[in-house]
């Protein structure tokens, strides 16, 4: 009998725990993709714009996630930095700058950018972290105009991590730590006139 009540407890905050868990990452991404909604209206217009990658420990393919998680298990991957993390980027930068006599070329700079998996004996974590640097040229002259750094970095717990959320959480860092710098330039305007 003790055996029954105890298998029907478990199984009962296993079901709580799965229920909690399964919400929770899905509005904590949604909430950090709200946050790039607003565009801040940079007074400068791009003629061009090039993204590099400075890390040396990337990886191809895809984190190595377990098929069953043992406490104290951990991974760290850096994955390449692929064309459509490239857009991404790039697409945030354009959707926040607007047309202007000031023209400046931009270079983009992946300092590090890495995906993490680790478990304990009750869940699993998942985490992403970028950091990025912006670096802003006058078009006419190619003289630094303004440099700023930014990251991204977004931790979520469940009972299993997936392939899927993780890749999302990636490009969701990658687009944090730009609109960070974003923000930055648009400060560093203001402080400047």
């Amino acid at each position: 009998m003790y055996n029954r009540i105890l298998i029907n407890v478990s199984l009962f905050l296993t079901g709580l725990v799965t229920l909690n868990s399964c919400i929770t990452p899905h509005q904590l991404i949604e909430k950090q993709k709200q946050n790039l909604t607003f565009k801040l209206n940079i007074p400068f217009e791009i003629v061009e714009l090039e993204i590099i990658d400075e890390r040396k420990d990337v990886a191809q393919g895809e984190i190595k996630l377990p098929v069953m998680s043992m406490p104290n298990q951990y991974r760290k991957h850096s994955p390449e930095l692929l064309s459509e993390h490239k857009a991404l980027i790039e697409q945030l930068i354009r959707d926040n700058f607007q047309t202007s006599e000031t023209k400046v070329r931009i270079l983009v700079t992946v300092k590090e950018a890495y995906k993490e998996f680790s478990a304990s004996w009750s869940k699993e974590q998942e985490r992403s972290f970028a950091r990025i640097r912006i670096d802003l040229f006058d078009a006419s002259t190619a003289q630094g105009y303004m440099w700023t750094v930014g990251s991204g970095d977004l931790f979520v717990q469940s009972l299993d991590a997936k392939y899927k959320r993780m890749e999302e959480m990636y490009r969701l860092v990658l687009q944090n730590a730009t609109y960070t710098c974003l923000q930055q330039i648009k400060e560093g305007i203001k402080t400047k006139n």
